[in-house]
């Protein structure tokens, strides 16, 4: 508590290489997806989705067990999700109230969407003028965000580095794995280009 605030730490763990280093010494962790799954101690408090059901094209396996994620729920995570699903036993996404606190429609990614809930919840706006509320998280630690394949660097990574831009103007720590893509130019250059001497 400072200032009459309760601060809590939050992980979001992801999918990517650096979820393997993730240790759950935060107040609370959020998982989306199947990122659930190599977590075989700790349960996380929250989980979110952000599809419904992806089929394989090549043999028709579906992306998401239902079953296995209402289980979660047994365990005292919270799920969800942006849209309603019959066989999906979770809360919908406060996707209205989201834009209107933030005045955007800029998500991109799964990343974003629980990226902005955990501001949401951080946030309260008055007057027209957003703030930190008398809680809030931070640091909020990106386990598993690495945004270094190529199908994150060119369409996820830019909506969740809007949401941390945002984050870092409230006054929010953010921390990501050395050796992510968020942040960064491709090349580690500005412009992603490598100058030369001539």
């Amino acid at each position: 508590m400072a200032d009459g605030k309760i601060i809590k730490s939050l992980s979001l763990v992801g999918m990517a290489e650096s979820s393997s280093n993730f240790k759950n010494l935060d107040d609370e962790c959020w998982t989306y997806l199947n990122s659930y799954k190599p977590l075989t101690k700790d349960w996380p408090d929250k989980h979110f989705i952000t599809h419904r059901q992806v089929f394989n094209l090549i043999n028709g396996a579906t992306k998401f067990n239902w079953k296995e994620i209402n289980s979660l729920k047994d365990e005292g995570c919270q799920l969800i999700s942006l849209h309603k699903i019959d066989t999906l036993n979770a809360d919908i996404y406060p996707l209205k109230e989201i834009i209107e606190k933030f005045n955007t429609t800029y998500f991109a990614s799964t990343h974003a969407y629980v990226l902005a809930y955990a501001l949401h919840l951080s946030t309260v706006k008055e007057k027209g003028k957003l703030r930190l509320g008398n809680f809030y998280y931070s640091p909020i630690n990106l386990f598993g965000w690495d945004m270094t394949n190529l199908s994150e660097y060119m369409y996820d990574r830019f909506g969740m580095e809007y949401w941390i831009g945002i984050a870092k103007g409230l006054g929010i720590e953010i921390w990501y794995p050395k050796g992510s893509g968020i942040c960064e130019t491709y090349t580690g250059y500005p412009y992603a280009m490598v100058e030369t001497q001539a």
